[in-house]
């Protein structure tokens, strides 16, 4: 009798394995809570390999997404994943990291995404006609998810050879660089950037309510282009050093 009750219960655990094994992805994601920003459509292959055809957050297009389920975290009660962005040869944007859902709600770790800098400006729906030249990487070394933006988050953003052009007139900017935090829900960011034509050094804080404030200061260089240099000059006041401070603040309008 003894031996019939392992049998069963041998058959009925390579059962559960075997349907866990080949569980759809679909029928999979509905039983994972998600975020209402994030937008999944074209999923297929199984709940421990994975492919989403289209990917958006935020209404931004991330392309392709394909995931490798890490079995060793469900053991700590959380769903882990490493993940890859843009497979497909004409993506623009492309990425790999950790992807997670435990406890404390959706996390990342590790994510490293580049982009062309055409393809971020071009997503951006600047009130000017301004085209950029270059390439984008954004480092999350970590992030915990909460509505609207974050719990908490570390990373480093650089754009490299970086210029911009407007009527005609480029700007070599070379490298731009960035750290970025987030403390609950408070998002800060604080960079630099140097060139021939332009220095320039700027901080960012966006709070929960969409209130954001910049401030920061740039200093023409030899190489900056007239229109530019004049421009500057109209809307910022200069100090000792040469360099023209600037602010703003007000409420972000997202896409809806």
């Amino acid at each position: 009798m003894k031996k019939k009750i392992m049998y069963v219960v041998g058959l009925f655990f390579v059962f559960v394995v075997s349907v866990l094994v080949h569980l759809p992805a679909n029928m999979a994601l509905k039983f994972i809570p998600q975020p209402r920003e994030l937008l999944l459509s074209g999923v297929g292959g199984t709940i421990w390999h994975g492919e989403v055809q289209s990917a958006k957050w935020m209404n931004y297009d991330l392309g392709s997404l394909v995931w490798n389920l890490r079995p060793l975290a469900i053991f700590k009660g959380k769903i882990e994943a490493n993940v890859a962005l843009g497979k497909r040869h004409e993506a623009a944007l492309r990425g790999s990291g950790e992807v997670g859902v435990g406890f404390s709600g959706v996390y990342v770790r590790n994510l490293s995404l580049t982009a062309p800098a055409r393809f971020v400006a071009e997503n951006m729906h600047l009130p000017l006609p301004v085209s950029a030249d270059g390439a984008f990487r954004l480092v999350i070394d970590n992030y915990r998810y909460q509505p609207p933006f974050c719990a908490q988050g570390e990373g480093e953003i650089t754009w490299t050879n970086a210029q911009i052009s407007m009527l005609s007139q480029s700007v070599p900017l070379e490298k731009v660089s960035a750290r970025l935090a987030c403390e609950d829900g408070r998002v800060s960011l604080k960079g630099q950037q140097l060139s021939d034509a332009l220095q320039s050094e700027y901080s960012m804080v966006l709070t929960p309510q969409d209130q954001y404030q910049v401030q920061g200061w740039v200093k023409p260089g030899e190489r900056l282009p007239k229109m530019f240099n004049q421009w500057i000059q109209t809307y910022a006041s200069t100090d000792a050093q040469g360099r023209y401070s600037f602010q703003s603040n007000g409420t972000l309008t997202l896409p809806n």
